[in-house]
């Protein structure tokens, strides 16, 4: 039985390192094909220190 559970514990940190390696390039694919160009094309009212404070508090506290 403990032979089972090992081979089980083998498979599974495999399978999670060879997801995480595919992540990775699947990020590396998006960065490569990004248009940064698109990134100064977002215009927004500008924020003051006090809004992103009170943002990140929000994000903090989830």
């Amino acid at each position: 039985m403990g032979a089972g559970l090992l081979a089980k514990a083998v498979c599974q940190a495999t399978l999670m390192a060879i997801n995480g390696a595919a992540y990775l390039l699947y990020l590396a694919w998006q960065l490569w094909r990004a248009n940064p160009e698109a990134e100064q094309l977002v215009t927004g009212a500008p924020v003051g220190i006090v809004a992103l404070a009170g943002q990140e508090f929000l994000v903090a506290t989830g």
